[in-house]
């Protein structure tokens, strides 16, 4: 490792920990969809280090350059949308089921309606 290329891997290192950023959140939050947000960041993660590990291979070549760039684009927009989903997810929390409360309260109903009756 030379010392110029310190800088571009502690830039590489920092993008890597700002993208997981939503994984790490859910996990510490305990979020009860924490699972999905982990699917749906990982899956747009690897797609753009698999897209980005590409275009370096194809740069060499540069017979296809300007279709690579719109497919690199296009798959960095969607690893970005993936990111975006899954931030705002990890900060939103599912509410409480109603459906549950709505049975005991009917419940409840009935009940008071046959104690009433009687």
């Amino acid at each position: 490792m030379r010392i110029e290329d310190i800088p571009q891997i502690a830039l590489y290192t920092f993008v890597v920990l700002i993208f997981y950023v939503p994984i790490f959140i859910a996990l510490m939050k305990k979020h009860s969809h924490r699972i999905a947000i982990l699917s749906i960041n990982f899956v747009g993660g690897i797609a753009l280090w698999h897209t980005v590990a590409g275009w370096i291979a194809l740069k060499e070549s540069s017979t296809l350059v300007e279709i690579n760039i719109r497919i690199f684009l296009l798959v960095a927009a969607g690893a970005a949308i993936c990111w975006l989903v899954s931030l705002v997810w990890c900060f939103v929390d599912p509410k409480k089921s109603k459906t549950i409360s709505a049975v005991s309260d009917s419940g409840e109903i009935d009940s008071e309606k046959n104690a009433g009756s009687k």
